[in-house]
């Protein structure tokens, strides 16, 4: 036998389609294949590797510059951003109206809303309201009123001292004119005392002078005679309605007395006359329109038939 026939397990050549030549060997990539295998195959694509390799790309971030609202692809950013800028314009906006609202509604006066005074003094919001606010200092304790009205003149004495807070605004809306042309609305008659309740000036539920002062109540459960009385609201305050009432009464929370018929008593009973001889409600049956009121400074002169308003002395007749 030859020797060359018979080789070691070790040097055993690879034959027939098992042999492999060392180039071919060599030439296999990382696939396993062959380069006949790869160059018969679809050629790579470089681009869709890259792709695949590298991460999702995310869109640059807003310049410094650059709003929020105007940020590309944010619409809900930009309708925040308007909505916190209207809002804080409108914060804005109702803090200057609160800080400018008292000198608004106090006229042209320049005074202001004073809830812990004396009088209580407190601006609303009503029609007309354009006659600014009273003053109580000086204030006489006695001063004359005179109301003439299409049927004729009523004299009032005004007190002062017993109700300042209402005769100082009595007096005020005279003066500014608020009474002029007013019309008095309703009226009340009896056969018994109080013969007549005549109501005028703006009622209370109806607008006012644009402020409040606070009833006073200086003839509590006490009788008076032919007064002069504001009509209260129903916080108990006084705007710019008030009351002519005849003969005797006691004045309730409603009303705030404050002053006296002294002249002019024909006038009023002309005025009761009309509700006939039953009682009467209702608006009076000859319109009662208010023209003019005057205050003067003082109490009336030593000739008038006055009466002094205060409980137990002298009225008008009777």
């Amino acid at each position: 036998m030859d020797d060359d026939a018979v080789k070691p397990a070790d040097d055993d050549e690879p034959t027939g389609k098992h042999a492999q030549k060392p180039e071919e060997a060599a030439s296999e990539g990382e696939s396993g294949k062959p380069d006949s295998a790869i160059r018969d195959s679809e050629p790579l694509d470089d681009t869709k590797v890259l792709k695949a390799e590298e991460p999702p790309r995310r869109s640059a971030p807003p310049q410094e510059d650059t709003p929020p609202w105007d940020s590309p692809g944010r619409p809900r950013n930009a309708v925040i951003g308007i909505l916190l800028t209207v809002a804080l314009l409108g914060a804005a906006g109702l803090i200057g109206w609160a800080m400018l609202r008292p000198s608004i509604e106090d006229g042209s006066t320049g005074a202001v809303s004073d809830p812990s005074g004396p009088c209580e003094l407190r601006t609303v919001d009503e029609m007309p309201g354009d006659g600014g606010v009273p003053a109580v200092e000086g204030i006489p304790e006695r001063s004359t009123a005179v109301l003439t009205t299409n049927l004729g003149q009523v004299t009032v004495m005004l007190f002062g001292d017993l109700a300042p807070c209402g005769v100082a605004s009595f007096t005020h809306l005279s003066r500014q004119g608020s009474y002029n042309s007013a019309t008095c609305p309703s009226m009340t008659s009896a056969l018994t005392e109080p013969t007549l309740i005549l109501r005028c000036g703006i009622p209370t539920d109806q607008g006012g002078p644009g402020y409040r002062v606070r009833g006073e109540h200086p003839f509590a459960d006490t009788a008076v005679v032919d007064a002069l009385a504001l009509v209260n609201d129903a916080d108990g305050r006084s705007g710019a309605e008030f009351a002519l009432i005849r003969g005797q009464s006691v004045p309730t929370n409603n009303l705030t007395v404050i002053g006296q018929v002294i002249d002019g008593f024909g006038v009023l009973d002309s005025i009761t006359a009309q509700g006939g001889a039953a009682s009467y409600a209702g608006p009076p049956p000859m319109p009662v329109t208010v023209l003019t009121v005057t205050v003067l400074g003082g109490p009336p002169g030593p000739s008038s038939s006055s009466g002094s308003g205060l409980p137990g002395l002298p009225s008008g007749p009777r």
